[in-house]
């Protein structure tokens, strides 16, 4: 969006009454949430007045989109953006661009825009784009998010792979392949390409020197390369980019909420619940409903990991009060958290019944979270859950939840380490000792101190397996990583 909006920019240097330039700039500050800046750009393109009816036409349909946008919740302004669409489409049907944008508007939440919210009703129009012209690298992407919605990863991976080859040098869409890489279990070729999606932005910052702050791609990047490394085991290299998008500045409400809570999350993880709880400050002192919402989320998970139930619960009736002030998407994306939350209260209040139904609950909602994104936060939830269950004595659901892991990712070396802990307190050592002796397969590229790889070492070079004291911190229900494995993040 950067470059977008320089070049519309030097478009208007050249010839101020250029509209659709003006049009291309709404559409740039849309996508980057800059609402009155769009209205300043669509006031110019009215200005400018045309007589050309395709610009007329693409005027009307921007007006219709931003009528909508500021009442997203009239379903007739969504209709009256969608028929100006067709409209157009029945005086230029060879237009590409009309049929992207229409598939934009068939699925997505309301006129955002966005083109990243496509389902199974955008499909078709993404592809009578490439129909009328098969190199378009727009729809190639378009269609990968299309597919990735509707679990149809082989499909994605086709445009995907696509999208890459046609563009080489555009960050997001080695970004994009990665994703579904990712989802088939390609792990280390999608590492490949999210690090040289890195690459290539840190080439295009510093030659342009431009703060990498303006580039919503850069935390997004960051994040999921940084929870690929954790899943390898690579915690120093996770954390050290963690900490790279925590000290970038939010463009947004959104963005300052969801890239400020992953680095407290990381730290819970991997068991340092002082350092999480001083992170959650800059979340707990913002004025808005949602940040709050996810500070007291975020404490709550420390208070849980630290044992304190009391104090947890006081977290969660926080959380709990700024409800009201959510909007349902943001409610249903934290979903899981809550419920997490609330199951890890009532398990350890002694409310077993109720607490592993909210914790089974949480793990339900993050699995029907679609595309890759959605499947890794989802193994990382169940990972955390699963540790919480250890920490708090319950090895029947801690062994529920790491059966789960293994299904729900097959190569990570960290569901197998959760189950064989689980196989290994049931005294099924044979069982154990395959789960340990696949988790060290899996984690050949981890950390040589990690505790866990440290842990699973020892135990597959015994052939008796024993059972390690749990010590005190056990008895008291904290978490210490070299007995009990990550511990609970209730992302």
């Amino acid at each position: 969006m950067i470059e977008a909006a320089r070049s519309f920019h030097h478009a208007l240097r050249l010839d101020p009454t250029l509209a659709m330039a003006w049009l291309g700039l709404v559409r740039a500050h849309l996508f980057l949430e800059d609402l009155p800046s769009a209205r300043a750009a669509l006031d110019s393109a009215r200005a400018v007045g045309t007589t050309d009816e395709r610009t007329r036409s693409r005027i009307e349909i921007v007006e219709r989109q931003l009528a909508s946008r500021d009442d997203p919740r009239d379903a007739t302004k969504l209709d009256a953006f969608r028929k100006a669409i067709d409209a157009a489409l029945a005086h230029d049907l060879g237009n590409p661009e009309l049929w992207l944008l229409r598939g934009n508007a068939s699925e997505e939440r309301g006129a955002a825009g966005v083109e990243q919210d496509g389902g199974a009703a955008s499909i078709a129009f993404y592809q009578q784009a490439l129909r009328l012209s098969p190199d378009h690298f727009g729809a190639h992407h378009y269609l990968v998010h299309s597919y990735e919605s509707i679990g149809m990863t082989d499909s994605a991976l086709v445009h995907g792979e696509r999208y890459a080859r046609l563009v080489p040098a555009i960050s997001h869409a080695q970004h994009m392949w990665a994703h579904d890489l990712m989802r088939v279990g390609r792990l280390h070729d999608a590492i490949r390409l999210f690090e040289r999606a890195d690459s290539i932005e840190r080439a295009y910052y510093a030659a342009e020197q431009i703060d990498p702050s303006y580039d919503w791609h850069r935390p997004h990047n960051l994040e999921l390369l940084a929870i690929l490394y954790l899943h390898q085991g690579r915690v120093r290299d996770a954390e050290r980019l963690l900490r790279e998008v925590r000290a970038l500045k939010p463009l947004s409400e959104g963005a300052f909420i969801f890239f400020q809570r992953t680095l407290p999350e990381f730290l819970i993880l991997r068991g340092r619940a002082a350092e999480a709880m001083a992170t959650t400050s800059a979340l707990a002192a913002h004025p808005a409903p949602p940040a709050r919402f996810v500070a007291h989320l975020l404490r709550g998970g420390v208070r849980v990991a630290q044992g304190r139930t009391d104090s947890a619960r006081a977290e969660l009736a926080a959380a709990e009060r700024e409800l009201e002030g959510l909007d349902p998407l943001m409610t249903s994306l934290f979903g899981p958290q809550l419920d997490g939350l609330r199951g890890a209260v009532a398990l350890r209040g002694g409310k077993r019944t109720e607490g592993v139904a909210l914790l089974r609950s949480a793990v339900q909602q993050s699995a029907m979270f679609p595309g890759p994104d959605g499947w890794i936060e989802g193994l990382l939830r169940t990972e955390s859950l699963a540790g919480f269950a250890r920490a708090a004595g319950d090895w029947v659901l801690a062994e529920e939840l790491a059966q789960g892991l293994v299904r729900h990712a097959p190569t990570y070396a960290g569901g197998h380490y959760a189950l064989g802990l689980a196989l290994e307190r049931r005294g099924d050592r044979a069982g154990a000792r395959a789960a340990f002796t696949r988790a060290a397969e899996l984690w050949q590229d981890a950390d040589a101190d990690l505790p866990e790889v440290r842990e699973v070492r020892r135990r597959i070079g015994s052939e008796t397996a024993a059972r390690q004291p749990e010590g005190a911190a056990a008895a008291r229900g904290e978490w210490n990583p070299a007995m009990s494995g990550p511990g609970p993040v209730l992302r």
